[in-house]
């Protein structure tokens, strides 16, 4: 694996050590300080809402392609010590995928990954605002308004000066299929367009004769929009 999915990696591990801490803050944010984030929260999901339409590459209907690098991993890694790879490039027109083209095959059935980079800020979530005073991304967290929901529940991390959204960190509390489900990903932004840079999701599965812990990775490069 090259240095640069190391690189990414390493990011993501610090990002999910540090997902616990930012749902104790958004707890102790949204009791204590509810009224006076409220106007600053709105501003910066507004403008985040506006971004993820306007930098939105399948809303636009551009001509674009990119390459998928898949990585499966059963978890303990004794199980599998290589982890099983696929490569797939992909040709989307007029927000569709138009088609594909396979590189490198991998022998497991991998998840179709959806690489739309999914916007919170449309759906009806309680927001939670997550000060930040050294001038980096803002964090928005992403609560539930019900026990049980279709939306994943998590962490948007939107950056401070375009705001598009730079990294998400989210569950899915109503998987069926799963018993665990949670996805971390990592936003690229090309000629203005924001595309997935990274999707890890990890979950657990129920077997024939015992649950299955697994790690998907995928990184996206190589993204060429055609005009």
């Amino acid at each position: 694996m090259s240095t640069k999915n190391w690189s990414r990696k390493s990011v993501l591990m610090l990002g999910l050590a540090a997902l616990i801490g930012l749902f104790a803050l958004s707890a102790a944010t949204s009791l204590g300080q509810e009224g006076e984030t409220d106007e600053i929260l709105d501003f910066y999901r507004n403008r985040a809402e506006a971004s993820a339409k306007s930098r939105d590459p399948f809303q636009a209907g551009i001509s674009f392609s990119l390459t998928a690098h898949s990585y499966y991993q059963l978890i303990p890694k004794e199980d599998q010590p290589i982890p099983d790879s696929s490569v797939v490039r992909y040709y989307f027109s007029f927000g569709e995928l138009d088609s594909l083209k396979v590189l490198e095959e991998g022998d497991v059935d991998f998840r179709a990954e959806d690489l739309r980079v999914f916007s919170p800020f449309v759906a009806d979530y309680q927001f939670n605002f997550f000060p930040n005073d050294t001038g980096g991304p803002l964090a928005i967290g992403l609560d539930n308004r019900t026990d049980v929901g279709q939306v994943p529940v998590g962490v948007a991390v939107v950056d401070r000066d375009l705001y598009y959204i730079d990294k998400l960190y989210l569950y899915y509390p109503d998987s069926r299929k799963d018993l665990r489900h949670s996805l971390v990903l990592t936003t690229q932004l090309v000629d203005g367009y924001v595309f997935p840079d990274t999707i890890v999701r990890s979950g657990a599965e129920a077997g024939f004769f015992k649950t299955i812990y697994y790690r998907q990775t995928t990184y996206v490069d190589n993204v060429k929009i055609h005009r």
